[in-house]
């Protein structure tokens, strides 16, 4: 028997959108899969089980634009695909209304971001008139379908893989931060934990690690960060590292810090690295957005407000509960968001009732 073919389309180059490429890890041995995404000049990761198709990445935004709808409605057209898995970007509906004979699935993994009202609420509303147009859509989570009012999605959540297998010890306690520092304010857990640091640092072994990436001007307010609290020898600022190095970095640390300021933008915005840093067995410091507080327990972390009081004494709950922690309770508290959970139990299950309607 044929496998069902599913087209995967996700602007990100092919392994940069981690959840698109965990559909493609996990998804082969039921589907036919190809994946269109643009060829941004990163290195290509092969997957042989997957055909991947690029689309050149350069010119300006709107040209990149044409071209990948230009591309992709080639492919559609040739394809004879069972189900398009189509990742939203603007403008996605028009394939839609081009092949309105063909089965789609429209997967929303996030609204609008961007700091300034308008521009959020203009985004939003151009993702839901588009969003009217299909009739199957999958949302990460059922707060951002809530917020979109769109009361016919599928809930696909956000997952993650553990990174670290060694259970913890906690009679020290080494802080970890992995992710962007795009609209973080990662010098407010500096100024938290140096207070943190001034306290109790006399008394355990601490420390904290900061890896990611931003543009100049917040890298240098997190240096000038560690620097005006004194702890230069304590705070190390690592930059960016490859996803396949940071295995080391998860090894030594056993706080996992997921920083996202308290705002409605990402109030149902899942943060990867909450999943990372408890799948692998580690207690997690969040600031207290709805997607964080429907995951973040007693057994696995402490929910925050997102000042440098607050953080400092969230850090004070997780010093005085040290010793009760476990690596395999943490763990086992959210075992079911690992990705091969979500992908096997999830979205292979809801894409063979899609491929039914066929």
């Amino acid at each position: 028997m044929n496998r069902p073919r599913i087209l995967i389309v996700k602007k990100a180059q092919f392994s940069y959108h981690t959840d698109t490429y965990k559909y493609c890890e996990y998804l082969p041995d039921d589907f036919d899969l190809t994946y269109v995404g643009f060829d941004t000049g990163k290195k290509r990761v092969l997957n042989n089980k997957v055909k991947v198709k690029y689309v050149c990445g350069h010119g300006s935004k709107i040209v990149r634009g044409l071209r990948f709808l230009k591309e992709l409605m080639q492919e559609i057209k040739v394809g004879d695909y069972d189900i398009v898995f189509l990742v939203y970007f603007q403008c996605c509906s028009l394939l839609k209304l081009k092949f309105h004979k063909q089965r789609f699935v429209l997967d929303i993994r996030s609204s609008g971001i961007l700091k300034q009202k308008s521009k959020r609420w203009l985004y939003n509303k151009i993702l839901q008139c588009e969003s009217h147009l299909f009739d199957s859509i999958t949302v990460i989570s059922k707060g951002l379908a809530d917020k979109l009012k769109i009361s016919n999605a599928h809930i696909l959540p956000l997952g993650a893989d553990s990174l670290c297998k060694n259970d913890k010890d906690f009679s020290e306690l080494h802080l970890i931060y992995v992710g962007t520092f795009h609209q973080r304010n990662i010098d407010q857990t500096i100024n938290g934990f140096g207070k943190f640091y001034r306290k109790l640092g006399n008394k355990i072994d601490l420390s904290y690690t900061i890896i990611g990436f931003g543009d100049s001007q917040t890298e240098e307010i997190i240096t000038r960060s560690i620097a005006v609290n004194g702890l230069e020898n304590v705070v190390e600022f690592v930059g960016r590292v490859p996803v396949d190095q940071l295995g080391k970095h998860f090894d030594k640390g056993n706080v996992g810090v997921s920083w996202i300021p308290v705002t409605d933008y990402f109030q149902y915005q899942p943060p990867t690295k909450t999943f990372e840093y408890i799948l692998s067995g580690i207690p997690c410091v969040a600031t207290a957005t709805q997607a964080n507080k429907e995951v973040i327990n007693k057994k696995n972390g402490v929910v925050c407000g997102d000042t440098p009081e607050s953080f400092y004494r969230a850090l004070l709950k997780i010093y005085d509960r040290r010793k009760s922690f476990s690596s395999d309770e943490i763990r086992n508290s959210l075992a079911m968001y690992q990705w091969k959970n979500i992908v096997k139990n999830n979205l292979r299950t809801y894409l063979n009732s899609q491929c039914a309607y066929v």
